[in-house]
């Protein structure tokens, strides 16, 4: 006569109690992680899901692939309208659905979730689905023959009532509880096995736990497991779930802490690249301090000589120095900066002084319709302004135009250098290369005597 064990009789041995103790540690350690993201759920269910699947079914002699599952799963989502040969499947993913609807809404463990999870799973493949079984089934290297179906009632409800008993057991101990006096009561015809390890992945979620899959390749133990716990020993059957159960708490914590790991190497790479921008950019910058450098000084040498050798004319060149690597790079960022003068001129005729040109850095204002060259934006150029000797107006610094003065801009890439000019005010600007610096002191110098003055003339 085969009557329900109470779960608060089962005994177990130091060891299964330490791997109990493991257990629970392990489950503190993946509640750091929880709530969960959706993406995070996600990936789970699609890495975890399937292999718990195919494992039950496969402990049941059906074939089943974890490929073909999630076919299956892509295909719940779109249509429930699916191949007979995958029915098993599908079966198996709806009644997964169904166990944690009941959790999700917090139904009461009772008879009617039993003969609901096995109508689910042997929906449309074996029309007793879900009902107690009429006939006497044998069960080859079972310790006990199954209960007669007489029997069966009040075995499903002696189990219900003692369930709440299992309520303040360890979670495993529960699970295992559940699933072991199920199986002994082998209360249908089919899918028992199935129906066990589905209630005992209800108890495990609802415990707060991870489901497992038993794999096949540990059939013999499981079933060997099952055998003792029918006589009353239940090391080996929560020893299998605790074991289990850690394997899953570790794939499932690897699965949580990959967009953790994925932020660490995609930093890392960010700012590899980072590093390698900021030399490349102070590397450019280098080469264009030292142009700049270059045009002012040889502004500055061209107002020494003509100072030396002329006494009706002369140009005095007052240098501000180069901006500092920051100053660029806040140029290059928002465009300008203040105090950015590299130098100023100022022109003398007759002894008097007639005009001042001053030479400033801002971000190059590309124009697709004079450049001569792809448009980039790290690119700082020395743009030119001026204005009267004695004016007390402010330089336009933006929109400079002067009929007799053609330098506008001088800009330099890599090892090219190019000069703006505008012929008259107003008019377009217009771009040139040029191989010196010398030829763009030659036409501001020009310029301002010959066209401006009117020497020569």
């Amino acid at each position: 006569m085969i009557a329900i064990q109470n779960p608060s009789s089962i005994s177990l041995d130091g060891s299964t109690r330490d791997l109990l103790v493991q257990v629970t540690r392990a489950t503190d350690e993946i509640n750091n992680f929880r709530p969960f993201s959706p993406d995070i759920e996600s990936r789970i269910r699609t890495t975890l899901l399937p292999d718990r699947i195919v494992a039950s079914l496969n402990m049941e002699g059906i074939v089943a692939t974890r490929r073909q599952t999630l076919d299956v799963m892509d295909a719940m989502r779109l249509s429930e309208s699916i191949g007979r040969g995958r029915q098993e499947i599908f079966n198996a993913l709806k009644a997964n659905e169904f166990i944690c609807d009941c959790l999700e809404r917090g139904v009461t463990f009772s008879e009617s979730i039993i003969r609901e999870t096995n109508k689910v799973l042997l929906f449309d493949i074996k029309p007793d689905a879900g009902e107690i079984r009429t006939r006497q089934v044998e069960l080859p290297g079972a310790p006990f023959p199954p209960p007669s179906p007489p029997e069966i009632p009040a075995l499903l409800s002696n189990l219900c009532e003692l369930f709440p008993h299992s309520e303040k057991l360890h979670p495993i101990i529960q699970a295992a509880w559940l699933h072991g006096q199920f199986t002994l009561i082998h209360p249908f015809c089919d899918g028992n096995g199935r129906t066990g390890r589905l209630l005992q992945d209800y108890i495990l979620i609802r415990r707060g736990l991870l489901p497992v899959g038993i794999p096949p390749s540990q059939r013999d133990d499981y079933y060997n497991a099952l055998a003792s716990s029918d006589k009353g020993n239940w090391n080996d059957l929560i020893e299998m779930i605790a074991l289990l159960e850690l394997s899953m708490v570790n794939k499932t914590i690897a699965i949580a802490k990959e967009p953790e790991k994925r932020a660490i190497w995609i930093k890392r790479l960010s700012e590899a690249a980072a590093a390698k921008q900021e030399n490349t950019r102070h590397r450019q910058y280098l080469v264009w301090r030292q142009r700049m450098e270059q045009v002012s000084k040889t502004f500055a040498y061209a107002a020494k000589e003509l100072d030396e050798s002329s006494d009706d004319i002369g140009a005095q060149v007052k240098e501000y120095g180069v901006i500092e690597y920051s100053g660029w790079n806040q140029i290059c960022d928002f465009g300008y900066m203040d105090k950015t003068w590299l130098f100023s001129v100022l022109f003398f005729a007759d002894r008097k002084p007639i005009y001042r040109s001053i030479a400033f850095l801002e971000r190059h204002r590309n124009n697709p319709t004079i450049d001569t060259f792809l448009p980039e934006r790290d690119l700082v150029g020395l743009y030119l302004t001026g204005i009267a000797a004695y004016s007390t107006d402010r330089p336009n610094f933006r929109d400079y135009s002067d009929p007799h003065i053609r330098l506008r801009e001088l800009l330099f890439i890599g090892d090219d250098s190019y000069q703006y000019t505008q012929e008259t005010p107003g008019g377009l600007w217009k771009c040139t290369n040029f191989n010196s610096v010398e030829e763009a002191v030659e036409l501001l110098f020009n310029d301002v005597f010959i066209r401006k003055v009117g020497l020569g003339s």
